[in-house]
């Protein structure tokens, strides 16, 4: 339950900001077999997102990838919904072109697969100043054990978008921003530790300027009285006392192409689900906080 709690908590976020671009980097999905809830939620949240415009470019990790032939990933499923890369592509974001690259989880025996596609990568990226790579792979020394890449296996590029590891890492890298963001849950104690220490959460990437621009959204889970809480915080600015009353209401925005329905469609899903969300904005952070009945 707390699993597909984050997962909500995440997409109302995603809903409010309203990027043009959000980047999976594999694991969507724990097991080839997810069960049918775990599907239902993810149809129904990538849906939103594709109603709202947002494209969604998703890679296929280690836990969702089949090894035999035969067998497709679940992933599949969300296909008239998000992208499922295994190649490149390119967007236009504000009438600039940034290419877009990645490819699902391989093994360690498949190194030289990897290799070889991130040579195509880099050539087929030369002509683009903003690229992004997103792989779902160890690299050491960011995982000490089981790797598959080292870090001077990967090409130049501005922004790395890594999935594997559940802590969270960001430094600059080859003259781009390599980021694991890490899991969104909490699943052992080890991570629990790193949620103490770190929290958890997921990035946001200004692309518009010359050096990346990069928040980090966090995001909060706990129990109390027959209750899950979930809340959602950042730094990016407070929101003004005299419209903060007014955002969950159906087509109020203050943003220049917003549509003034993500919050509220938000509402209306966590409302759904017998729960309750609000919002506390103050100084420069802003804290959403939802309530939900534990089934």
């Amino acid at each position: 339950e707390d699993v597909y709690k984050s997962f909500v908590s995440c997409i109302k976020e995603i809903l409010e900001i309203k990027p043009d671009v959000v980047l999976h980097s594999g694991d969507l999905f724990n097991d080839l077999r997810p069960p049918v809830k775990a599907i239902r939620l993810a149809m129904q949240a990538f849906k939103k997102l594709h109603e709202m415009g947002i494209k969604v470019y998703i890679i296929g990790g280690n836990h969702e990838m089949p090894r035999r032939k035969g067998r497709e990933s679940p992933l599949s499923l969300l296909k008239d919904y998000v992208k499922i890369l295994n190649g490149y592509d390119v967007i236009r974001i504000d009438g600039e072109e940034i290419f877009i690259c990645g490819t699902y989880y391989h093994a360690k025996s498949k190194r030289d697969i990897i290799l070889e596609k991130l040579k195509t990568y880099e050539a087929k990226s030369r002509d683009y100043k903003k690229k992004i790579l997103m792989l779902h792979q160890g690299i050491n020394p960011y995982i000490k054990f089981e790797y598959e890449l080292e870090y001077f296996d990967l090409p130049k590029f501005s922004y790395y978008a890594l999935g594997h590891i559940h802590e969270r890492v960001l430094e600059r890298f080859n003259d781009g921003i390599l980021a694991y963001s890490g899991s969104t849950e909490i699943m052992s104690r080890d991570e629990y530790k790193s949620y103490k220490k770190d929290g958890k959460g997921f990035y946001l990437v200004d692309f518009s300027k010359n050096d990346l621009d990069i928040k980090l959204l966090l995001i909060s889970t706990f129990k109390k009285d027959g209750c899950a809480y979930i809340t959602i915080s950042d730094n990016a600015g407070g929101i003004k006392k005299e419209i903060v009353d007014k955002i969950f209401t159906p087509y109020f925005t203050t943003k220049e192409k917003g549509t003034g329905i993500g919050l509220y469609i938000s509402k209306m899903i966590i409302e759904d689900m017998q729960g309750e969300i609000s919002v506390d904005s103050y100084d420069d952070k802003t804290m959403f906080a939802i309530k939900l009945l534990r089934g």
